[in-house]
């Protein structure tokens, strides 16, 4: 049996905000890990699985922002 794992992907996020204020990323993994973090993200998965990012953007003085993805990493 030949395994691919780990899957090692790196998320991007493009981001501004209108008043210029700093803006904090907080990234759930999907897979139980949560990280506070930088517009970059590299994160590593070693059980083949379908897995849903989600990224939460916020200046602390407005309600954040989220987004999410799907990263699957099965490979049958």
């Amino acid at each position: 049996m030949i395994s691919a794992a780990p899957f090692t992907y790196r998320f991007t996020a493009v981001t501004s905000d209108a008043d210029n204020d700093p803006l904090e990323y907080t990234w759930n993994f999907g897979e139980g890990t949560t990280r506070k973090g930088n517009t970059i993200e590299t994160f590593s998965y070693t059980v083949e699985n379908s897995y849903t990012v989600k990224l939460s953007v916020s200046d602390k003085i407005n309600d954040p922002v989220e987004v999410s993805i799907t990263v699957n990493t099965k490979t049958a």
